[in-house]
């Protein structure tokens, strides 16, 4: 009998299983086409590359990278993105790339003066150079020197490029990142070398892009911001006197924070972002390519995270010796030591904390904090602690999945507790973790829920979710009690 049959298959966009650990990074590798000459990136440039691709990014990415005996900044940034997108893939996570090239307005790229880097003589530098196209957005200044001139890049601050990342159902991620450009920049005021605390030099931090981002999670509720701070270490000499006024600008210290660009802590939306300090000297063997760089801090925490995803552990802290060493990677470009973490940094009362990478003897460098931006008053919180807001990131991924696959059915019993049952598992996986004590999932009558004067609704199921997490332990109180000893006369022989 007479057939016709037609197939079609469409392999672009960032379509996922539902199950999976995802990395958003974007960078300016240019995403490959088909054999038709069509992109394999979807309508916001971004292709999903699964951790089954490792060996093939390049059906992915265009990862042919110009030879010769020096490299320009830009083919630089490239191998270090690609070598970024490979350490994910390669510790059990899938990646969303984004090429970001198109996006945003021109920007400035070119030489100026060393030493004008800030105020109007700076401005005026800038303004004066040709424009390009923009290869990141943001607002932020970063300088690369090449030779004996400063090649400065402005980036402009748009944060709608990120509004389509408000798709939970296309872009399942986990993990927030802007990849091998730090998210956080600063600028030296005046321009000279931070030495010590005794010298008048100020970093001031711009959190511009930490809002864009921590915003898009506290929207989502189902991932995690990582954030790396860019800084010169030519003229950064100091780790500790530079954490020091890292934390004095994420608490509000007017000093260190460039006008307008503080961290936003209105409604607790900075408890979805995660600072790490200090970035990481690496060789890195990349398409035939062997180079020495410098990459950010939240590489050595992912390729950390996904080691202990492969081995069940990753809703516990990814720090210590035991979890969160970076020893294979690299080394800190700036020496923080673990005892200015403990003392000066780490917080459990009024403020936020970030996490240091440091020397711990005789384990060598090792993440040393587990802590969110989350902005603390009285007592420490279960959301101050990355391992917890990650596991309540996947809590809430979970309960999404199994709502979009319940949707559409009846209201009854049989339809809650389909819907239950997959949170259940998950919470069940939790418990028998150790990193929660127990739980409750119960549902609720429209009826309770009070406050919006609004009809009963019958087409709605309400959730809550009750979950008594075992924070990390990060206090010890040791006690040496001295006592008196017995002395027990004996009498000799006579």
């Amino acid at each position: 009998m007479p057939k016709i049959r037609i197939f079609e298959q469409d392999n672009t966009g960032a379509d996922y299983a539902g199950g999976e650990t995802v990395v958003f990074v974007p960078g300016p590798v240019e995403i490959q086409t088909d054999s038709n000459g069509k992109s394999l990136a979807d309508d916001n440039s971004c292709v999903y590359i699964s951790t089954t691709n490792y060996n093939n990014i390049n059906k992915f990415l265009n990862t042919t990278i110009g030879s010769g005996d020096s490299l320009s900044k830009l083919d630089e940034l490239k191998l270090k993105t690609i070598a970024f997108i490979q350490t994910c893939l390669s510790h059990n996570m899938d990646v969303i790339y984004c090429y970001i090239k198109d996006f945003g307005t021109p920007i400035h790229v070119g030489s100026i003066p060393k030493g004008t880097y800030e105020s109007e003589g700076r401005d005026a530098a800038i303004a004066a150079l040709p424009t390009v196209t923009v290869i990141f957005p943001g607002s932020l200044s970063t300088a690369l020197d090449e030779g004996q001139e400063n090649y400065i890049i402005s980036y402009n601050t748009d944060s709608s490029f990120f509004n389509f990342l408000q798709d939970k159902d296309n872009y399942n991620i986990k993990f927030l990142t802007t990849g091998c450009i730090n998210a956080i920049s600063c600028v030296l005021e005046p321009d000279q070398i931070l030495q010590d605390s005794s010298n008048t030099v100020n970093a001031k931090f711009d959190f511009s892009i930490v809002n864009i981002l921590n915003q898009i999670a506290f929207d989502r509720k189902d991932c995690v911001v990582l954030l790396s701070v860019d800084y010169d270490t030519d003229k950064v000499k100091n780790g500790n006197v530079f954490a020091g006024q890292l934390s004095n600008a994420i608490n509000a210290g007017s000093n260190n924070v460039q006008q307008g660009k503080e961290l936003v802590t209105t409604e607790g939306q900075e408890s979805y972002g995660a600072i790490f300090l200090p970035n990481l000297t690496a060789t890195l063997n990349v398409e035939s390519h062997t180079i020495s760089t410098t990459m950010p801090s939240v590489w050595g925490y992912l390729a950390d995270y996904g080691t202990c995803l492969g081995n069940g552990q990753e809703w516990l802290p990814i720090a210590n010796s035991t979890r969160g060493s970076v020893e294979s990677l690299g080394t800190p470009d700036l020496t923080v030591t673990k005892y200015y973490m403990d003392n000066e940094i780490i917080k459990d009362e009024n403020g936020s904390s970030f996490n240091g990478i440091v020397n711990l003897r005789p384990y060598g460098s090792v993440i040393w904090g587990d802590r969110t931006l989350l902005k603390l008053t009285t007592s420490v919180k279960a959301t101050a602690y990355l391992s917890l807001r990650a596991l309540v990131c996947d809590i809430a991924k979970r309960a999404y999945q199994s709502a979009i696959k319940n949707t559409y059915e009846s209201n009854n019993d049989v339809t809650w507790f389909n819907f239950k049952t997959r949170i259940v598992d998950l919470l069940g996986e939790m418990v028998a973790a150790g990193v929660l004590s127990n739980y409750s999932i119960t549902k609720q009558s429209p009826t309770s829920i009070s406050g919006d004067n609004k009809p009963v609704s019958l087409n709605t199921i309400i959730c809550k979710i009750t979950i008594y997490p075992n924070l990390p332990v990060e206090n010890f109180d040791i006690y040496i009690n001295l006592e008196n000893a017995e002395i027990n006369a004996t009498a000799g022989n006579a």
